[in-house]
C-alpha cells in the first residue's frame, strides 16, 4: 500500500510541475531530471516518441505517459528533436534531502506570494 501512496504522490508532483512548465513554456518540450535519467511526461512525451521511434512510452511510473531517458545520452535525444524544430528546457530541481526531484510547485507559488 505504501508503494500506492507513493506512486500517487509522485503522479501529482509530477502532473503538478508539467503543468506549471507548460504554461511558462508551451512550446516547449520539458525534460525533468531525476536520478538517473530526465523524465519527458504527457503530450511531451508523446510527442518526443513520434519523432525519436527507438523510445518507447510507459506510464506505469507517473501513471500518465511518460518516457525515461538515460542521462548519457540526452544530449543526443535534443540534438534530434532540435531537427524537428523542438525547443527542450532540461528542467533540475532538487528536494529538501538534495535529490533530484519534479519541481515542487507549491514552493514555487508559495515563495512568490512572499516575494511581493
Amino acid at each position: 500500500v505504501l508503494g500506492d501512496k507513493l506512486q500517487a504522490a509522485m503522479s501529482k508532483k509530477a502532473s503538478e510541475a508539467y503543468s506549471y512548465y507548460k504554461k511558462l513554456m508551451p512550446d516547449t518540450v520539458a525534460m525533468f531530471r531525476l536520478e538517473d535519467c530526465y523524465m519527458v511526461l504527457s503530450d511531451d512525451a508523446v510527442r518526443v516518441a513520434n519523432c525519436i521511434p527507438e523510445l518507447h512510452l510507459d506510464g506505469t511510473e507517473c501513471q500518465m505517459a511518460c518516457l525515461k531517458l538515460p542521462i548519457d545520452n540526452i544530449l543526443d535525444y535534443v540534438g534530434e528533436l532540435s531537427l524537428f524544430n523542438i525547443k527542450v528546457r532540461l528542467i533540475e530541481y532538487r528536494n529538501d534531502d538534495g535529490n533530484y526531484d519534479f519541481p515542487d510547485v507549491g514552493r514555487f507559488e508559495e515563495d512568490k506570494s512572499l516575494d511581493y
